[in-house]
């Protein structure tokens, strides 16, 4: 079957039959097909950027290793939470401010992706703070192994 382009004016409301593999087919118009490919982009930009960010609160945490325990990403509600678990058994007041640093940078240089919260949380307490079924653990890697929440 020959593709074609579709025209934002001379399609816009033509209708495009779409026929997914083992799906029923399904109608859309030359308007809806651009706002859907529209749309992807935006998402694919969006998952590039925040790769992109996480590479940077990995580096951030690698950096301060001898500071942490573990850093973990997830999302909550419209914002993305990150958890650094310091070695301290108390919150740690050096690493407060650069975690404050950190936060006011990764909003300057990733506007697109909205709130972020940046925080500190014991490590006796971490299953109360991280939502493990969403999170991703940034720091150690794990070829590093798992975390020792004791240290």
């Amino acid at each position: 079957m020959p593709r074609g382009s579709i025209d934002h004016v001379v399609d816009a409301e033509r209708d495009f039959v779409i026929t997914p593999e083992r799906m029923k087919f399904f109608v859309r118009t030359g308007k809806q097909v651009i706002a859907a490919c529209n749309t992807q982009m935006r998402i694919n930009r969006w998952l590039e950027v925040y790769r992109a960010m996480l590479g940077h609160v990995r580096d951030f945490a690698e950096q301060h290793a001898d500071r942490l325990n573990a850093c973990y990403a997830f999302p909550r509600g419209t914002k993305t939470m990150l958890s650094f678990v310091p070695r301290s058994d108390a919150f740690d007041f050096e690493l407060a401010p650069e975690l404050a640093e950190l936060q006011f940078s990764l909003s300057e240089i990733f506007p697109i992706l909205g709130s972020i919260e940046v925080g500190q949380i014991p490590h006796w307490d971490v299953d109360r703070f991280v939502e493990f079924d969403r999170a991703e653990q940034l720091f150690p890697s794990e070829s590093e192994g798992p975390v020792d929440a004791s240290t």
